[in-house]
């Protein structure tokens, strides 16, 4: 505890897990008043993601992916250009911009053994497919991945995405089922990130639009509410507004 009091950066991851983000912003931005770390700008992003939006959170983790580079972290650098490709594709509509930060972070993960930033590889191919059975396909090799890595954030996302690629499909049955499975296990502890669940909420709708299930989506938003009332109303089913 000692520790944390007096350790910015583990005071804003902290304050990021406990969706504190004017805390986590305060305390990455004391620690870049002493020192560029790229964890620092890392950390600032995410904070910045919920507080400003995609844009101010894609140029400060921008940051970091250059402080990863210099400082040799290839795998640091991979997982911020996944984010990256992911925000410009659907965050802010540049999907040049987000096929080459695609590429970048396919050409980091070919140097480096397998982990998690290859589920989020395919989850990234999947959102730029037009097509939802290819879409499909990587979220079905992306829950693999997760399955065999033992990563359940990635396990929910991944589960979320192939619920709504086969509804896409018009397999609307198995899908929402999966869609309920990954909320079941977002709510149910499983994700230990506020982004996990903000995700998954932006599945559950797109899902519930195209199949026109407003009861479900009143169901587990009643739930929702419920399970982040002890954490200060978090604002998880406003994530998708703020990729629009």
């Amino acid at each position: 505890m000692a520790g944390l009091a007096t350790d910015p950066l583990a005071m804003g991851e902290a304050a990021l897990a406990a969706g504190d983000w004017e805390a986590a912003r305060e305390a990455f931005e004391a620690v870049l008043d002493q020192d560029d770390a790229p964890a620092a700008h890392d950390g600032l992003a995410r904070a910045l993601w919920w507080i400003e939006g995609p844009r101010s959170a894609v140029a400060e983790r921008t940051r970091a992916y250059s402080g990863y580079r210099h400082r040799g972290d290839e795998r640091a650098a991979a997982h911020v250009a996944l984010w990256i490709a992911h925000e410009y594709e659907v965050g802010l509509g540049n999907p040049a911009a987000a096929g080459g930060w695609l590429m970048r972070a396919t050409g980091l993960l070919e140097q480096l053994p397998e982990g998690p930033d290859n589920a989020r590889l395919e989850l990234v191919r999947g959102e730029r497919s037009g097509d939802p059975l290819e879409a499909g396909r990587h979220a079905k090799a992306a829950l693999e991945i997760a399955r065999r890595l033992d990563d359940p954030d990635l396990e929910i996302t991944a589960l979320g995405r192939l619920g709504l690629a086969e509804v896409r499909l018009g397999a609307v049955e198995s899908g929402m089922s999966r869609v309920d499975e990954a909320m079941a296990a977002a709510l149910g502890g499983e994700a230990t990130e506020l982004e996990t669940l903000g995700e998954l909420c932006c599945d559950l709708i797109a899902a519930c639009d195209q199949t026109g299930d407003v009861d479900r989506l009143r169901q587990w938003n009643r739930l929702l509410s419920e399970a982040t009332h002890e954490r200060g109303e978090l604002p998880v089913m406003s994530f998708c507004g703020c990729c629009s």
